[in-house]
């Protein structure tokens, strides 16, 4: 183990041993910055969320990207990009030895075209941006095979779901967070395996339940209390959603469930060796979050 100090924060950081194999498998030097900080400058490099109306730098059309007007470097419209009247190698470069490699690259990369937004393989999908495999979907950062979502941010493998924040395998899913495998889900935060719920936190396997929190394997709860079919539903008569009142009733039980009920320590399922957080499938992670189905791998967002 060997302990550096940060070349930008200065604060003590630890290369592990597993780390130094790493470096040394693929030909790489030891960082001389921390993870927080190499993860800060990795996000300098993303605009993920933020779309402008700017021209062409082809044709002038208007269009949507994620490059505003006065970046250095030419933004084609998606048809122009793909288009077969340019060619990339056109603008190759020789290398020279004498000066830096990264400011040569830089050189290269404000001449070529780039394209407005990464949308591939999808329908309909203008105003969006990471989206792949997906069609119908509307403001929409960073989505993958998805249909007919709206106003998302990490939105996998899901459909009819919208105002959604890093969501997998869901279905009719509104205002949810950090769910998995869930239909019919509204406001509901790092839950698995539920439907036909509302205002639920931290629940797996649940089915008709209202304002629950840690719940596993439940129906016809309201507020972690069971209670009959009948009951539950005219309590959903009672309470409808049109009314502001709910939410305020749904916000609030949720906020003294969480003073009061053990919080776990990582949310996901299916782990072994982890550490991070909403992980799944996970094993030998270290430092990892947002993860799935991964393995032997350490500061991975």
């Amino acid at each position: 183990m060997e302990t550096k100090t940060c070349q930008n924060c200065k604060k003590d950081f630890v290369i592990e041993p597993d780390d130094s194999v790493f470096y040394g498998k693929i030909g790489v030097p030891a960082p001389e910055i921390c993870p927080e900080c190499r993860q800060e400058q990795r996000i300098m490099f993303r605009n993920f969320k933020t779309l402008y109306k700017r021209p062409s730098s082809k044709s002038g059309i208007l269009m949507i990207a994620m490059y505003s007007p006065d970046v250095p470097f030419p933004v084609y419209t998606h048809q122009e990009w793909w288009a077969d009247d340019w060619d990339a190698k056109s603008y190759g470069i020789d290398f020279d030895f004498t000066k830096p490699f990264f400011e040569q690259f830089q050189e290269l990369l404000n001449v070529v075209p780039r394209q407005p937004s990464m949308i591939m393989r999808s329908e309909e999908c203008d105003y969006s941006n990471s989206v792949y495999d997906s069609k119908r979907c509307h403001l929409i950062a960073g989505g993958i095979d998805i249909e007919n979502c709206d106003y998302g941010h990490i939105v996998y493998e899901s459909r009819d779901c919208v105002d959604n924040l890093y969501i997998r395998k869901c279905e009719l899913c509104y205002e949810c967070i950090d769910c998995l495998n869930c239909n019919r889900l509204l406001y509901s935060q790092d839950c698995e395996d539920c439907a036909d719920s509302i205002g639920l936190y931290d629940c797996r396997g649940c089915f008709n339940c209202f304002g629950c929190s840690n719940l596993r394997q439940k129906s016809y709860c309201i507020f972690n209390e069971q209670v009959t079919k009948e009951e539950y539903q005219q309590f959903i008569k009672d309470h409808p959603l049109t009314d502001p009142a709910t939410y305020e009733l749904i916000y609030q039980k949720q906020n003294d469930f969480r003073h009061v009920l053990p919080q776990r320590q990582i949310q996901g399922s299916h782990n072994v060796n982890v550490t991070g957080n909403h992980i799944w499938n996970g094993k030998n992670l270290r430092c990892c979050f947002d993860v799935k189905d991964a393995e032997d791998s350490a500061y991975v967002f």
